[in-house]
This record gives structure tokens, sequence and C-alpha cells, in this order.
């Protein structure tokens, strides 16, 4: 995304004139923040100039359109398109996150990290507790031990 904002933004004058008053939260968005965030904001500004989903509906199909593009990218090992796809993916999920009561994504996210961090922690002990071998089934079930936990 940062890309096509920087290709926006290198336009002609002209370009930047018809734009008219988004085309500076446009460039503000380009500028270096959170990736999360900036692309929070891009979804905004394009939701202030008509160009969203009216609901959550919208989002949910376009993450699947591009989970589907991205298995294809994968299927032909194409590391490039894998990359390329894979932030269309992300920025989709950004952009559900938008239609969604959850609060900001970053929150979101660094929630998700919070939870993966303490039930890896309670994996890891389990782990040591056991000698420090299991298979993946074990892993797993300690895993949802730690889950279940939470609840």
């Amino acid at each position: 995304m940062k890309t096509v904002a920087k290709r926006l933004l290198g336009r002609s004058p002209w370009s930047a004139r018809r734009a008219g008053s988004w085309w500076p939260r446009l460039r503000e968005a380009a500028d270096l923040e959170p990736p999360l965030a900036r692309a929070e904001r891009l979804g905004r500004v394009a939701a202030e100039r008509g160009f969203d989903w009216p609901d959550a509906v919208g989002p949910r199909q376009k993450i699947e359109e591009e989970l589907r593009e991205l298995d294809q990218a994968i299927a032909r090992g194409d590391r490039d398109a894998i990359a390329h796809e894979l932030g269309d993916v992300l920025f989709s999920v950004v952009n559900l996150g938008r239609h969604l009561p959850a609060g900001d994504v970053a929150t979101c996210m660094d929630r998700a990290n919070d939870r993966f961090a303490q039930r890896f922690s309670y994996v890891e002990e389990q782990l040591l507790d056991h000698g420090g071998h299991a298979d993946l089934a074990q892993l797993e079930r300690w895993w949802n031990e730690a889950k279940e936990a939470e609840r």
C-alpha cells in the first residue's frame, strides 16, 4: 500500500488539485507510521470519499477473494506474488476491522499478541515439566488448556 500511496503522491500537481481536500490526508497516511494504523487511516480516507462497503459483508468477502489469490501465488511458488497477496489479505482484514465494533485494529492486534504470548508461555512450562519433548498433538492439547483457562 505504501508503494501505491507513493505512486499516487508522485503524480502531477494537476492530479493533486483534482483530488481535492483528501489529497493532504492521503499524503499524511503515506508518512511513516505503524502499518496497521496506516492501513486503518487509508481505509478511513477512502471511506470518506465514498470508496467503502456499507457493512462488514463486503470486507469479509474481499478477505476470501484475497485468500484465494494468496493460495494461487503459493501454489505457483512465486515469492513476490506471495508477499503482494499476503499484504492484500492483511489490508483487507484491517478494512474488516473498521466495520466491526471491536475498536482500533492495533489494539486488537496487541491483545492477540498478549494472548499468544501467555498461551505459549504455558505450553513452554508444560514442555519443561515433561522433559522438553512432545509431539505436535500434545503441544496443541496444552495450547487448548491454556486457551480454556482464559475463559
